[in-house]
This record gives structure tokens, sequence and C-alpha cells, in this order.
């Protein structure tokens, strides 16, 4: 016991001397003291200005989300502003009567519309109101001498304008409709009705269920900077050093006020508890440094008496350590801190060398057998706790590998401190143990293989039985489409390759419908994903209840589906099926307010027979599919392998326009124009040929709706603009002049928001180019890019030109909107004018409809010199065709001019 107690005096030793360093004197426990009041105050000033600024964060957060919402709700309220002015224009034609009815839907359908007024040339004849119109007998009145002197200070161009009434509180939207002048259409709105349909809630909280944000918390306060003194136009004007933040409406000029309501040097709710929170820390920290100081001292006294015992528990240590020298049984002792001590004896017993002794209790854990740790630790720290003595056996392993069985029995007692020690003994019982085991090891080794395997294959089972779940749910996510439940690409192939197996030893006939939703993407720019993912949602479920249970329908990307539908190829049942979806799907659903109408095209594919390549089949129904949307959408067709062939032949002329755009293969000819009267040559019109590497020159009809499919008729337009560009040096180099050159430009070409920008780096003269437009494209009110593109080309010298008329939408006001310089007379009217009265008839009405409207005409396909007198006769302007003159390359035509011609054949 000698080393164990020797073991123990080194620490007693290091707390006398440790003690004996530690002095705290009054003065250093008051700057303690002084340090934590400190420390308190410092950290109760920066939460205080913590709480400051997240509160200003707050607020701007709160304004800027305010501002967003405003925005975007004026922005709707300016929609159906223009919505009320197409409506007068157009559903209403005019009529107040009519438009009555369209003022009423929008002001029953809009809360904070007060009233609807009809300005027609800035004067104010009529104005409806949610009391005329018996929708609010009690709602705010609409000052009519305000309204009217706004009106007739408006000023249009072009867009909406937004003004605040000072008078009433009341906001004015004004728009335009019509040509510039003709009229405006106001709305007139109540600004606390407006904040409020924007979804935030400036009253008390409890009143706000249904907004989006309780911003009842602030002030708030908007100010029109657009108005001399930027008055307050919604909220109280006494805001406390209220922030500012823009707001851009349109036509206006708008700044939000905020402020909390507890002004910005408000104090933080939890201010109380914080203070009590620091002083309860700082009290805590204060009194043991009181405490410790008075202990210190009595600690001081106490080590002198302990210093004897020492010497006195040292001498009975030596005595012991001789007692024990002469067996072989080891010592341990464990403290009531669970550090482990033993003597040399007992270190060796565990497999540990001489100097292990006096290790942690970690030491001692890692000795003993795994299996036997909890029931050593119980033995140690748990059974020799309640004084009695008790004894365990438990097994160790040795560095060789050799397990070793040890006793270890002992007791516990309490020092005189009150501390409890447990000390007892240990020895080696390894040969008793290994008789004993040898004779249980037969008979528990059966029991305990047999327990042991009835448990695993237990546990096997129920192992199985969740990865049977599981298994089947992962392979129902990776072959179905979690936004519809159908089936996806990767199930639809797996059947496809199946049915493809099938079919080498067994007959096999199955049809393949490929679905793609027409007008999907409109839908989803314009109203966003979600809408687009309900149309998706509803065009599964269409498809779904119309196919049979089993069939397969699987969405294969995007707005694509396919309807495998096995063991029926009937042509006349798939069409049916085909005509039933397109009818259902080209019905509009409802989306959030908004009607979504869409459409579908199908090709249909079908196989039957040995071997077949079910792939394949589903390739033919996109060529098919192809050919739908080709043929105008909304409908279906089946494969042919005529129009397989006509495909194959179409890609590869698309591949060789691309090639022959890079390869320069794409030439322009001119075809002359001369005057009717004085046969002088005009100018010309510039035509695109494709020198084809094999099929020598081709004209536009063997490749230009390829090239628009492909997006590349604009670069075409282009080509030829440079080519004539450079050609028209050319010809002056060699002293011919030509009057000015006609260039066709195609509608993607005019769309092209780059145009200007191009045409603006070319050196073209006034007068000198001429941009021929089909009349399908002026004629589209609704292309308000072309029409802004057109007034921009006319401003840089460039004529307009409006060919094939006659043969399209033919609109007399389209013809006063546009102001072209000249039309062309289609060649389908032109040519049967000498046998057809009718015919004829129609050409003189439009060469007098264009000589009203001061526009030249120019008659094409001129083919003989009967059609150029007839036309003559009729006062046409200029004449074009075979009769004068084929289309000639740059060589063929400047040969001609050099050689003196000048004029056609009489």
């Amino acid at each position: 016991m000698a080393a164990v107690l020797m073991v123990r005096l080194s620490p007693l030793g290091k707390i006398r001397h440790a003690a004996r360093g530690i002095r705290i004197s009054a003065a250093a426990a008051m700057l303690l003291v002084l340090g934590v009041i400190l420390t308190g105050v410092v950290l109760d000033r920066q939460h205080t200005e913590s709480f400051r600024e997240e509160l200003y964060g707050r607020t701007e957060k709160a304004a800027t989300f305010l501002s967003g919402r405003l925005a975007t709700r004026l922005d709707k309220d300016v929609w159906l502003a223009n919505h009320l002015a197409q409506a007068f224009t157009g559903e209403a034609g005019g009529s107040l009567t009519r438009f009555r009815h369209v003022a009423e839907e929008e002001i029953a359908g809009t809360p904070h519309f007060l009233a609807i007024a009809l300005a027609p040339n800035l004067e104010l004849t009529a104005v409806f109101t949610r009391q005329s119109l018996g929708l609010d007998a009690h709602g705010l009145g609409v000052d009519a001498e305000l309204l009217g002197e706004q009106v007739k200070s408006f000023r249009q161009d072009g867009a909406a304008v937004l003004l605040s009434n000072a008078r009433n509180g009341h906001l004015t939207l004004f728009v335009p409709f019509g040509e510039p002048g003709q009229g405006s259409i106001a709305v007139v709105m109540d600004q606390a009705g407006l904040i409020e349909a924007t979804g935030v809630s400036l009253a008390p909280t409890g009143s706000s269920s249904g907004a989006l944000a309780d911003l009842s918390w602030m002030d708030v306060a908007i100010r029109d900077m657009g108005r001399e003194g930027g008055p307050v136009i919604f909220g109280e004007a006494s805001i406390q050093a209220p922030r500012a933040w823009p707001l851009a409406v349109n036509g206006a000029s708008w700044e939000i006020l905020a402020a909390p309501k507890a002004g910005w040097n408000a104090v933080p709710p939890d201010q109380t508890i914080i203070r009590l929170s620091i002083a309860l820390a700082a009290l805590g920290m204060i009194v043991p440094i009181i405490v410790a100081s008075l202990l210190i001292d009595e600690r001081n006294r106490n080590i002198a008496a302990l210093k004897a015992r020492e010497a006195n528990l040292l001498q009975l240590s030596q005595r012991f350590h001789l007692a024990m020298e002469s067996s072989n049984i080891g010592i341990w002792e464990v403290t009531d801190d669970h550090r482990l001590y033993w003597d040399e004896r007992a270190a060796a017993l565990h497999g540990r060398q001489a100097e292990a002794r006096g290790s942690r209790l970690e030491d001692w854990l890692a000795s003993i057998f795994p299996e036997d740790q909890a029931a050593a630790e119980a033995h140690f720290f748990i059974a020799t706790c309640s004084g009695s003595p008790c004894s365990d056996i438990y097994r160790v392993r040795l560095e060789d590998g050799a397990l070793r069985y040890l006793r270890s029995a002992g007791a516990s007692y309490l020092n005189a401190d009150g501390s409890r020690r447990t000390t007892g003994i240990v020895w080696d019982i390894t040969a008793d143990m290994v008789m004993t085991e040898t004779l249980r090891a037969a008979k528990e080794t059966s029991d305990i293989k047999n327990a042991e395997l009835e448990l695993a294959l237990d546990e096997l089972s129920n192992r199985e039985q969740e990865l049977e779940l599981a298994k089947s749910r992962i392979e129902y996510n990776a072959l179905h489409d979690p936004l519809t439940e159908l089936a996806n690409r990767r199930k639809l192939d797996l059947e496809l390759d199946r049915l493809s197996r099938a079919s080498q030893t067994e007959r096999q006939k199955f049809s393949i419908l490929h679905l793609d939703l027409d007008r999907f993407k409109q839908i989803n720019d314009t109203l966003g994903h979600a809408a687009g993912d309900a149309m998706l949602v509803h065009a599964a479920r269409v498809l779904s209840r119309n196919v049979g249970s089993g069939d397969l329908v699987a969405r294969i990307g995007g707005d694509e589906f396919v309807i495998f539908v096995n063991g029926n190829c009937n042509a006349e049942q798939m069409a049916d099926l085909a005509s039933g979806i397109i009818m259902e799907l080209r019905q509009p659903i409802d989306f959030e307010g908004f009607s979504c109408r869409g459409g579908v095209s199908i090709g249909i594919a079908q196989a039957s027979g040995f071997n077949l390549d079910a792939r394949r089949t589903l390739v033919n129904a996109d060529i098919a599919l192809y050919r739908a949307k080709a043929m105008g959408r909304n409908r279906h067709e089946f494969f042919t392998q005529n129009l397989q062939a006509e495909i194959i032949s179409h890609k590869r002329t698309a591949d060789e326009v691309l090639a022959g755009i890079d390869n320069h293969e794409f030439v322009t000819w001119y075809q002359p124009q001369f005057d009717a009267r004085s046969n002088e040559l005009t100018g010309v019109e510039a035509l695109v040929r494709w020198n084809h590497p094999h099929h020598g020159i081709l004209a536009p009809d063997r490749f230009l709706k390829i090239a628009e499919d492909l997006n590349v008729a604009a670069t075409l337009d282009q080509i030829v603009l440079e080519t004539v560009l450079k050609d028209r040096m050319r010809w002056a180099a060699l002293g011919i002049g030509i009057p000015k050159v006609s260039v066709n430009v195609s509608s993607r070409r005019l769309h092209d928001e780059g145009l200007i920008d191009s045409l603006k780096g070319l050196a073209i003269a006034p007068g000198q180019v001429s941009f021929e437009l089909v009349e399908s494209i002026f004629l589209d009110e609704s292309e308000a890019a072309a029409a802004s593109n057109l007034e921009r080309i006319k401003s840089l010298g460039i004529d307009i030109e409006i060919d094939d008329f006659g043969t399209g939408h033919t609109s007399i006001v389209s013809l006063l909107k546009l102001k072209p310089k000249r039309l062309k007379i289609d060649r389908q009217l032109v040519m049967p004018i000498l046998t057809s009265p009718q015919e004829r008839a129609l050409v003189r009405s439009i060469i007098d409809i264009a000589r009203s409207l001061g526009v030249e005409t120019v008659a094409e396909g001129v083919e003989t010199m009967q059609h150029a007198a007839l036309l003559r006769e009729l006062d046409c302007d200029l004449l074009q065709g075979y009769a004068f003159s084929r289309p000639l390359s740059f060589d063929d035509f400047t040969r001609s001019a050099l050689a003196g011609w000048r004029k056609a054949a009489a």
C-alpha cells in the first residue's frame, strides 16, 4: 500500500506550494469588482445600439417591400386603364352605353377604383362613379370639377400619367387612346384603398388577417415630389424624423416616408430583463471573488497541519510496501473523482508496465476485456460504494493475445474529510477459470449459436421487408414524373425495349402518339411557371382520361407527352383518339382568375409485325408531329414513308443552306423597273439567288421557307443589302446611274431590335434604297416593335414599299398609318387583266386608291407589251416583268446598261 500512498501524497505537496503563492488583497478584489461592473455597462449599451440598428434595418426592409407592392399594384392598374382605352375604341366602338358596361365590370372588380371618366378631345364627357353605377351607395365622392381641370391640363405623349389630387386625397390615372390628342381615359382611385390592394396593412394588429404584411408598428406617409413643395398625399405629415425612400410610378415621382411609431431612439423591449440578467451575472462573479479571498486565508492555516500528517503517512506507506512485497497480490484504490491508483503488481496483472501505476481510469478500463468492462465498472464504482465488501471476476487481454482472469475484492470507506475511497486487492485466477470455462463452453456454445442464428434470421427477414418497400418506392420515383405522376422517358424507353424484344418471337402491333402542347411557352412566360405547371397537370389528366387501362401515358420532357397504345394500330380509332384530345385541350382553363387557352399538335406512328424497332416508331411519330406543327398546329398527322423522305430532303436542304451562307453561295440578282409612260429606267429590285454548287442558280421558292424555319432569313436580307450597297458603288465607278434599289425585308428582320443600329452603320443615301415589305407585316396592328422600326427606317431616308398588295388582308386604315412610298400590285392580279374584267376593275381600284393617298403603284408580272399598254391606260406608275427583262446577275445587268439600255422596248 506504500506505493499507492506515496502517489497520493504528491498532489498534496503541490497544493501546499500553490496556496503559498496566492494572496488576494482587498484592493485587488475591488479592482475585479469594478471591472465586472464596467463590463455590464458596456454590454447594456451594445444591446441598445444593436436593437436600434435592427429597428432601422427592419423599417428600411418594410418601406422597400411597400414600395415594390405599390409599384406592382400601379402597374396592374395602368394595364387595366389601357384595357379600358382599348375597350372604348375597340369593343365599345366609341359607344358610351357599351363602354358603361365595361367600366362597371372594372370598377366592380377593383375595389379602390372610385370612378372612370371618358374625355374625348380633352373634354370630360362622362364620369362613371361607384355611386352612379349602384355599386356603393356610401362610397367616397369624386370631385368632377377638379377632374375636369386635370383633363384639360393633361398632355398625351403615348404613356400613362398618374396625378395626385390635393383637394380630396384621390389619385387620377390618365391613359390616352387613339391618335395623339384624340382623347384619354381617367381612372380615379382611392389612395387608402390602393394601399389596401397591395396586400399591406397599416392598421393596428388584429385587422390585417388577410394582408401579406402587417406594418402597423410604423408610421408611413407618401410625398408627391413632382409637385411644388412636395405635399404629403397619403398618411400624416407629422412623422417624427422619418427616413425617405424613392418610389417611381407612371408619370409621377413619389417618396415614401417611414419611421417607427416608438421613434428611432426607442428602448429595447427586453432592456429590463437584460439589465437584470447582467446584474445577476455580475453578482455571481463578485460574490465568489470575496468568498475566495476569505477561504484562501483559511486554507493557508491548514497547510501547516497537513505537512505534519504527510510525514506520518509516508512512514506508514514504507512499512506497508515491505509487507506486500513478498506476495503476488496487487492493490488498487479508486477516489470519488473516479481516478484509479494501483501498485506495480496490480499494473503487471493488467498487462501494464511497472511505471503505469497511477494511470487514469481510462487506462484501466482499456486493459479490461470489452465484454467485462460494464460489470467491472459496476464493481469498482457502484457495489463497493455500499460499504460492504464485494468481489468480481473479469478478463484482461495481454500483449501476446492471451486472456487472463482476475478476481478483485474490495470495500469503500469514508475519510475524515467526508470523501469516499474504495480500496481492494486483485489476483490471478486464470487456471481456475480456464477449467470452468472449458466445461461450460461446450454447452453454451451450442445454445448461443442457436439463439444467435434465430435472431439473425428474424433480423434478416425484417430488413428484407424494409428493403423491398424502399426498392419499390425508388423504382416508382425513377420511372415517373414528379409533377404529373405520369410515366417518364425512362419508363417509356423500358416499355419500348420490352416490346422490341417481344416482337422477335411473337407478332406485335401498337400505335404511338407524340404530343406537343401549343402556346405553352407563351403561358409560361406571361403567367409564370406555376401556370405552366397547372397546364401540364391538366394535360396529363386529359390524356389519362382518354386512354385505356392497358395504355401508357408518359411525359418525356417540357411540354411533350407520348401515348403508347399496345395491341391496337387501327388508324380510324387513333384519329378519333387524337381528335378528342385536341378538342378537350383546346378548351380554356382558369388559373388564378386568368383564362389559359392552349392547344396540342399530335404525330401518330403505327407498327405491326415481327422484329419491330419500337424506338424507331417513336422517331416516326416525332416526324409526324413536326408535320402537324408545320401545317398550322392544333391538329394531328400520321407518319408515312413519303413524309419521312420529305423530312430527310428538308433536313439535307437545311444543312446545305447553312453551308451556303458560310461559303458565300447566296448572290444578288436585279430586275429593272420602268416608268409606264416614258419607259425610262426608274430602279431595280434586288432578288436573292442561291448559286448552288451542284444545281446552279436556284430561285427563292427552293430555299426561302427553309431559311425562315432555320431563322436565317434575316441573314439573307442583310447579305442582299450589303451586296446592293457594294454593287451601287461599282456601278457608280462605271458611270452607271441607278435611281433606286428595292430590297426585300422579312418579317423577322423587321422585328430585329438591332436592325436600326446596323442600318446606321451603312452608307445609305436618302431615296437610294427602298425596303419591300409583304402585306401581312404592316397589317397586324399588334406588332408595335415592327411599327416602331418602320418609322425609324423612314427617318433614315429609306423608302417603304408594300409587296404583293391585294393578296393579303387589305386595309386602307393600315395604308394610312404606314404611309408607304409605293405599293406593288401582285402578279396574280396583273396577269389576267387582259381577259378578266373583274381583275381589271380591281387593279384600277387599287391604282385609284393609291393615287388618292399619294402612293405610287408598281405592277409586277408584266408578261407582254399588251399588259404594259393596258396598265399605262389604267395610270399605273411603274412596270416590272418579263416583258421588259428577266432578273439578271450583276455582270449581265452591267453589260446591258453599258450597251446603252436605258429604255424599255416600246
